[in-house]
């Protein structure tokens, strides 16, 4: 393969044939790179070849897929970082790293490539290279022969990585690119609309607001998502997980606290994983929280009307949850009331309150705009 270009990127570095001392460094990013295999095929040659892994686990979406496999001891899912932040952190104590991802398409796979090595290129000292769907891009090219010899085996083809721009960026309008017309669009965790064409841009109005082109707004998702920055913003497409796997839960442990999440699942999950109970607000929000949390046996309340966007196409809850769906537009109404009566405008309490008398407060509140109650 061709490296024109990457000259400037490569890097030579000693290799013990038998990688005895070989210390390899995985980021794997999102549930579907578990759950078709991917990973685990890396990790298995990796450890044939007597090299060291250590794997950590790069956003919330990922960890169910990394219970359901049973690969919790082996993959650290207790890290809140972006795939930047992952590669630096192992970048210190490894000697070479991998990207593991898998991604809807080859525009969205090298994009993504392009995001996070863009992050950090003029940081990182050891070789990176991202394993994808099909694919294998040397980001930072050295060659090792046990990269090359994953490539080989998994069946993948070598592409050579694209010049990183070094252009000054739009100051008003953010890119992205490879995305599904049809597809959702959510934006630190809240579902803001759908697209329209597979590329779509986001900017802020004087007031901190969303604007956007190629995205069919959703006002309800732009109020909720309120002020924000949209070049440091985590802009997602699709569905939380493509991929299929049974659900798994793991042993429970000393629980403390209950804890309220509304709207914003990725900010609050890493944080009530040991909660006793959680109290969601909002359908997907429910949804994808008890979706994580069933994983980690904790029960919820959750507080819903109906308005579901589809990002979570699988529907668990652990047992003793209970599911209240209200009148439309009821459900942000009650989580306030609950937010300032309950939690007194915080999002956790550390009480010995029970949760069959949190759901009879939420029933006192929401009245007659109690639809139906389901529990589990």
């Amino acid at each position: 393969m061709k490296q024109a270009g990457n000259e400037a990127r490569k890097v030579l570095i000693p290799y013990n044939e038998l990688a005895d001392v070989m210390r390899i460094g995985i980021v794997v990013h999102g549930p579907e790179a578990i759950d078709t295999g991917l990973l685990q095929k890396v990790m298995k040659i990796a450890k044939e070849k007597s090299a060291t892994v250590k794997t950590i686990m790069s956003g919330y979406t990922g960890i169910a897929a990394v219970i359901d496999a049973g690969l919790e001891n082996l993959i650290d899912i207790d890290q809140r970082v972006v795939p930047s932040e992952a590669l630096l952190m192992l970048d210190k104590e490894t000697d070479v790293l991998i990207l593991v991802n898998y991604g809807k398409n080859r525009e969205s796979i090298i994009r993504f490539g392009e995001i996070v090595y863009s992050k950090v290129k003029d940081k990182l000292e050891k070789p990176l290279s991202q394993i994808d769907n099909g694919v294998m891009i040397e980001w930072k090219h050295a060659e090792i022969p046990i990269i090359i010899e994953i490539a080989e085996r998994l069946g993948l083809e070598r592409i050579e990585a694209p010049k990183i721009s070094t252009s000054t960026k739009d100051e008003k309008w953010r890119t992205i690119r490879g995305i599904v017309p049809g597809e959702n669009i959510w934006i630190n965790g809240i579902v803001v609309g759908r697209a329209i064409s597979s590329e779509v841009a986001i900017a802020r109005n004087e007031k901190g607001r969303l604007i956007a082109r190629g995205i069919q707004l959703k006002q309800s998702g732009v109020e909720r998502l309120g002020t924000f920055d949209p070049f440091t913003a985590r802009v997602r497409s699709g569905v939380v997980r493509r991929t299929k796997a049974t659900p798994r839960s793991l042993a429970k442990k000393e629980r403390k606290g209950i804890y309220l999440i509304d709207h914003a699942t990725e900010d609050a999950i890493y944080s009530c994983r040991n909660a006793r109970f959680v109290i969601t607000v909002g359908d997907d929000t429910s949804k994808t929280a008890a979706n994580v949390l069933y994983r980690f046996g904790v029960p919820t309340i959750a507080i819903t009307d109906g308005d579901e966007d589809g990002i979570c196409d699988e529907r668990i809850f652990y047992p003793g949850s209970i599911v209240m769906r209200l009148k439309s537009g009821f459900d942000d109404l009650i989580g306030n009331e609950l937010k300032n009566l309950i939690f007194k405008n915080s999002n956790m309490i550390d009480d010995d309150i029970s949760l069959e008398r949190i759901a009879r407060v939420i029933r006192k509140l929401a009245g007659d705009s109690l639809i139906t109650e389901e529990r589990y």
